[in-house]
């Protein structure tokens, strides 16, 4: 598939999920074409934001070097907080009545996570628009309608996993972000 193709098969399920994930098939699309080029590519934007963003509100208080250790650190975080998350979700599959699937696991991840990673580049750019950090609540039903529509998990085991899931997705974000981020730069908001 090319990158074209797969961009507009995520802008219809970012707008209408449940038709979206039912319309769209990702069969080619291999895990490691998952992480280069679309991963690595959303990553890359959040991490210029990052950049930019810090630079411009705490320059005056902190040094370009320590800003730059903690975009590069954050960069390091988002990346294995997306294989951690993939690799959990992978795991719990079998209990479902499904088999193990990373590139199909790893799709429903990233296109859940686009809306988590659009409100951080708007935090970041914008730090007086934190009320647009609610757009990341709009990943859950992406999500939702994933396990549901994608995933194909049993009805009467999707809500399960869905909650399952949801709590993989915070506790391993805070986990990663409160053990290796933010004991090192207290600027960070």
């Amino acid at each position: 598939m090319e990158i074209k193709t797969i961009t507009d098969s995520f802008v219809k399920i970012l707008m209408n999920p449940p038709r979206g994930w039912k319309e769209n098939s990702f069969s080619e699309l291999k895990y490691n074409n998952i992480l280069f080029p679309l991963l690595t590519g959303i990553l890359t934007i959040t991490f210029a934001s990052r950049l930019i963003g810090k630079s411009l509100s705490f320059l005056s208080v902190s040094s370009l070097q320590h800003i730059m250790a903690y975009s590069i650190l954050s960069l390091i975080v988002d990346f294995a907080f997306f294989i951690i998350l993939v690799s959990a979700i992978n795991f719990l599959l079998p209990y479902y009545d499904k088999s193990k699937d990373k590139s199909k696991v790893a799709i429903l991840v990233l296109c859940s996570l686009i809306p988590f990673y659009a409100a951080l580049v708007i935090l970041n750019l914008f730090p007086s628009l934190f009320f647009l950090g609610l757009i990341s609540l709009y990943s859950f039903v992406i999500l939702f309608w994933g396990i549901k529509k994608y995933l194909k998990i049993k009805p009467n085991k999707s809500n399960i996993f869905f909650i399952i899931t949801s709590l993989l997705i915070i506790g391993i974000y805070l986990i990663l972000h409160f053990a290796i981020i933010y004991p090192f730069f207290e600027f960070v908001v």
